[in-house]
């Protein structure tokens, strides 16, 4: 339990720390003037970059002690804000290829941490994911400090952008290593052997969700700014309420999705109405209305998310953690990059696009998860599945 309660603390700092940062840089982008199409681009960079080091990390790290790997992962991302203070393309395109592989090693090393530290993985992960959630929850609400400071002083608020920036870095630094202080179990070795087709069948249905991710939510933010001409305090409200329902959410998940059948069931029950909130986003004659609306769409869309994904963990078994969660990283950042760039030239074509187009690709993602995994859930393939984690 102390291990747990370590990661659950480093997990909420970094939670607050990374959603201060991104309250700050979509709108700091649209201050710097970038068109839809380069911050699309950035984000592509972003995606792909990630997604060219997953898979073979993910096996390799199944294998080894994570928590140094974590920490040194961490600790470079604090240093990689730094080429954000600046403004500058070349060192955004820098920024973004560094993040893109740093972040997704923390990603492998800290999902197989969890892993290893968990009682109880189907109840454990979700609660992980929840405190990133309440973590980000909190630090959006600073997000209403450089507007704050910039209305009092008179500063143009791109100044305080790039102080809160500097301010980001250390703390970020300095919270990395709170996980030097968890004690790592042994690794233990493979229970199972990796069969193929459940992982072709789960990165299926990812690489479409991905795709439709990354046409329009992954870009929503610069929409906003673009639409409402919000600033860090609009985007950072936005974040606390997303990230503080939808935590609290994460971290009882366990316990509703038994009570509704399944985790599978209540994720498509989830998913249906988010995707009606997308197309009724355009809509909304206000930012008011316009962050309501987002806000119910994030919130349903991603609170089972956890859950789900541990799910496809018990699915492949142990020791095919790392693989899964790094194929699945692949996967999901080669999809999410080209939809980045391609919603980025949409938002410069008409604005409202990328969100009616991810709405139909989310609604074909729906049939291919009932045609593809869901099978694999009845069958219990890899470990057996507790009692309620089937379909019924």
């Amino acid at each position: 339990m102390r291990n747990l309660r370590i990661i659950l603390t480093f997990n909420f700092l970094l939670g607050a720390l990374n959603a201060f940062f991104w309250t700050i840089y979509p709108v700091y982008m649209k201050e710097l003037g970038l068109s839809g199409l380069q911050f699309g681009a950035l984000g592509s960079i972003m995606t792909i970059s990630s997604g060219l080091v997953s898979f073979l990390l993910g096996s390799y790290l199944d294998r080894r002690p994570v928590v140094k790997v974590l920490f040194a992962s961490e600790a470079s991302v604090a240093l990689t804000f730094l080429l954000v203070y600046p403004g500058r393309m070349d060192l955004l395109v820098a920024y973004s290829v560094l993040q893109g592989i740093l972040g997704t090693v923390g990603h492998l090393a800290s999902t197989l941490l969890v892993s290893r530290c968990a009682a109880e993985l189907e109840r454990d992960f979700p609660r992980a994911s929840g405190l990133w959630s309440l973590g980000m929850a909190s630090g959006a609400a600073l997000g209403w400090a450089p507007k704050i400071l910039s209305s009092w002083t008179g500063q143009p608020i791109v100044h305080y952008y790039r102080l809160s920036i500097l301010w980001i870095s250390v703390a970020y630094l300095l919270s990395s290593s709170l996980v030097l202080a968890v004690e790592e179990p042994p690794v233990r070795g493979s229970a199972t052997g990796r069969r193929i087709t459940p992982f072709l069948r789960i990165l299926a249905v990812d690489a479409v969700v991905g795709f439709g991710a990354g046409v329009s939510v992954h870009n929503l933010d610069f929409y906003f700014a673009k639409k409402f001409n919000i600033t860090s305090a609009e985007l950072g409200t936005l974040i606390v309420v997303e990230h503080l329902i939808m935590g609290a959410f994460m971290y009882f998940s366990h316990g509703v999705s038994r009570r509704v059948g399944g985790t599978l069931r209540l994720y498509v029950a989830s998913q249906i109405p988010a995707i009606g909130l997308l197309i009724a986003l355009p809509f909304s004659p206000s930012w008011p209305v316009a962050m309501a609306i987002a806000a119910a769409r994030t919130i349903l869309m991603n609170m089972v998310n956890p859950i789900y994904s541990a799910l496809l963990l018990r699915i492949v078994g142990p020791g095919n953690y790392g693989a899964l969660t790094g194929a699945r990283n692949l996967v999901w950042n080669l999809s999410v990059g080209p939809g980045r760039l391609l919603g980025g030239a949409m938002m410069d074509y008409w604005l409202d696009l990328p969100l009616f187009f991810t709405a139909s690709v989310y609604s074909v993602s729906l049939l291919l998860l009932r045609l593809l995994v869901w099978p694999l859930a009845r069958e219990g393939v890899g470990e057996e599945l507790p009692e309620g984690e089937g379909p019924g």
